[in-house]
């Protein structure tokens, strides 16, 4: 029995994106900045030490502290509500075509989602 040829692999021409822009936005808000105390994760770690940061940073994604023992829906304000409101909107951007024009006219760098 003949064997078959194999063919060669194409490259796709699509690239990926370099930078997205709308979930880098929800990860800065998310990650960056604290709003309870009015400055960012960093200097946190550097004023208070880093078991305080990563206590803001986990209460911000789960809305429970474990410095305070204490669950609040406020704490999610900070850290998982950017996150999916961003998720929401790459999901419309995409929906309506937005990214296909931002790519097209950064040549292919940015995206919105």
């Amino acid at each position: 029995m003949a064997r078959r040829r194999k063919k060669k692999k194409r490259r796709s021409r699509r690239r990926k994106a370099f930078l997205k822009l709308i979930p880098l936005a929800g990860m800065i808000k998310a990650f960056g900045y604290s709003a309870g105390k009015q400055k960012d994760i960093i200097s946190i770690a550097k004023e208070e030490g880093i078991d305080v940061a990563i206590d803001t940073i986990v209460a911000g994604l789960t809305g429970f502290s474990f410095k305070q023992g204490v669950w609040k829906a406020e704490f999610l304000k900070e850290g998982l509500l950017p996150l999916v409101v961003a998720g929401i909107a790459g999901k419309f951007a995409k929906k309506l075509g937005l990214n296909k024009y931002i790519k097209y006219s950064s040549m292919g760098v940015l995206e919105l989602a």
